[in-house]
């Protein structure tokens, strides 16, 4: 005869926190990548550079878009989820 024994859960914490932190992340990403576009003809006169050299700023911030979005998505699965 089979004991019913019951099997252990771990209680996974409230993510009280957690949404609305990813969602300041979100604004301050989407704003700081819209940010650059007005600020892209003042730029050569800020650093100093010809607007050749500057041109790069856009292309860097959506980059830096591009490259951090799935990664702070994989990282936000993985603290939902208590591990990857």
């Amino acid at each position: 005869m089979a004991v019913d024994s019951p099997i252990p859960t771990r209680e996974r914490p409230a993510p009280g926190a957690l949404v609305p932190v990813l969602a300041v992340c979100g604004i301050s990403v989407a704003l700081m990548q819209t940010l650059i576009v007005p600020l892209l003809p003042q730029l050569p006169v800020l650093v100093g550079a010809t607007p050749a050299n500057t041109s790069w700023a856009v292309t860097a911030t959506l980059l830096a878009g591009a490259v951090i979005t799935p990664i702070s998505g994989r990282s936000a699965t993985c603290s939902a989820n208590d591990g990857c």
